[in-house]
């Protein structure tokens, strides 16, 4: 038996497991608690309108709501819910045009095991999933960067070919968005070239999202990935779903690929997704976004008061700290001074940064904050 060779140079989730091994030796030490904001997991249960229903349907299993065997695509109700929501946006998207899928990164992962993708344009600081599947797949990658006045939002480079361009927006980890004229840019270079888009949206309830199915061109191009993990809190329940239009030129494969390889996503999260789409629902994920946009301002503000650059926390959960030393270094400086886990920027393609997770309690961001000040005023003595 041999290793498929793009396996031997994947480091997976190596910065988020060297943080979990970094704050478990802290803890091995220390009898403080840790205060983590390091992993962008969701600390706030979902919704009661979403457990209620899970609840619900848990109750009613053992009789008349017995479900064997999950459509492979997703059950209709969900399906038609995500149709209902695209057409008050003003974008029609039929029932089967939309995949239920285990999460997002599930989404991603799947898209490439059915077409040979040569090169891969990823603009950087970014979701490091996406360099190390292009690793397992042997997939070249052209790494491109904007300014950082810009939010480091980057143009694609039409003097380089390729097949294949990830797209996060908001950006994971600093809160761009691409707007309506840089994603344009992006489907023309697609169309030029031949390639395929994929958009990870899977924060696109932070901002004024609008459908990208809308620009010219686009629906030949763009396959649009989206998660429930922040917004309803799914992150361990996991349940997303992808958009992929009848006309891209993946879509058959990936309808088969789905056909082939899964046995559908389980029945109570699609019950509990589908209160997303409700008004109490719609309500609770903005409460939960308001939540979230909070924390940033004040886990931002001693930064600030420091004098030092910080982007997102207004688009999505997350800050990104330009604290011009290594990340890595940094990261272990603030865990073992002020028992605060971080993300190093260079996990993300970006050294000198750290990111700061905003998805926690109240309580803990405002301790959070104390804390880092603390830091910050015991290195500029």
């Amino acid at each position: 038996m041999v290793i498929k060779s793009g396996y031997n140079t994947v480091n997976g989730d190596y910065v988020f497991t060297q943080i979990a091994e970094e704050v478990q030796k802290y803890r091995a030490k220390n009898k403080g608690e840790v205060i983590d904001l390091g992993v962008g997991d969701v600390k706030l249960p979902p919704p009661k309108i979403t457990v209620n229903a899970m609840r619900r349907a848990v109750e009613n299993f053992d009789g008349v709501g017995f479900k064997g065997y999950p459509p492979d695509y997703g059950y209709p109700f969900l399906r038609q819910a995500i149709c209902a929501r695209y057409k008050k946006l003003g974008q029609e998207i039929f029932e089967d045009e939309v995949f239920i899928t285990e999460g997002a990164k599930n989404a991603i992962g799947n898209i490439l095991e059915i077409a040979r993708f040569s090169r891969a344009m990823i603009p950087i600081p970014t979701y490091p999933l996406y360099r190390e599947l292009c690793k397992a797949h042997l997939i070249k990658t052209k790494l491109i960067k904007g300014l950082e006045s810009d939010n480091f939002l980057a143009h694609p480079d039409f003097g380089c070919d390729c097949d294949l361009i990830f797209l996060c927006s908001p950006c994971n980890p600093t809160g761009a968005v691409i707007g309506e004229q840089l994603l344009q840019e992006y489907v023309d270079y697609a169309e030029q070239k031949n390639a395929v888009i994929i958009l990870d949206g899977a924060y696109s309830a932070f901002y004024n999202y609008f459908p990208p199915q809308k620009l010219a061109g686009a629906s030949r191009r763009v396959i649009e990935v989206k998660s429930y993990s922040k917004s309803l809190s799914f992150t361990g329940l996991r349940c997303g779903y992808v958009v992929i239009k009848r006309e891209h030129l993946l879509y058959n494969a990936y309808k088969k690929r789905e056909s082939l390889r899964t046995n559908g996503v389980n029945y109570f999260a699609q019950v509990g997704a589908l209160t997303a789409y409700t008004k109490e629902g719609e309500s609770a994920v903005n409460e939960r976004i308001a939540h979230y946009i909070d924390n940033a301002s004040i886990l931002k503000r001693p930064f600030l008061n420091a004098g030092i650059t910080v982007l997102g926390g207004q688009n999505a959960p997350y800050l990104f700290c330009k604290i011009n030393k290594n990340g890595y270094e940094a990261f272990k400086e603030i865990l073992n001074s002020v028992g605060v886990a971080v993300t190093p920027g260079e996990g993300f393609n970006a050294k000198g940064f750290i990111r700061i997770s905003c998805l926690v309690t109240k309580q803990t961001a405002v301790e959070g904050a104390l804390r880092l000040e603390k830091y910050l005023k015991q290195k500029n003595k």
